[in-house]
């Protein structure tokens, strides 16, 4: 792995590339409080009403097609 890369933060690697229009951030989101009940010993998972995700400049073009 690139020794650079070692030292930098998640959240300063993606604002870098936000930065330099590689990624763009886009909100997302149930916007309802859900909860998921899995089958047998597994706890359960509160789903976010909202959350950020990122996609790539190509993906995000040919979505728009």
């Amino acid at each position: 792995m690139n020794e650079k890369l070692k030292n930098i933060s998640s959240s300063e690697l993606l604002d870098e590339l936000i930065r330099r229009k590689e990624i763009v951030k886009l909100k997302g989101g149930i916007y309802h409080e859900w909860e998921l009940f899995p089958k047998y010993i597994l706890r359960n998972v509160n789903l976010p009403k909202d959350y950020d995700f990122f996609i790539t400049k190509d993906l995000l073009r040919n979505l728009q097609k």
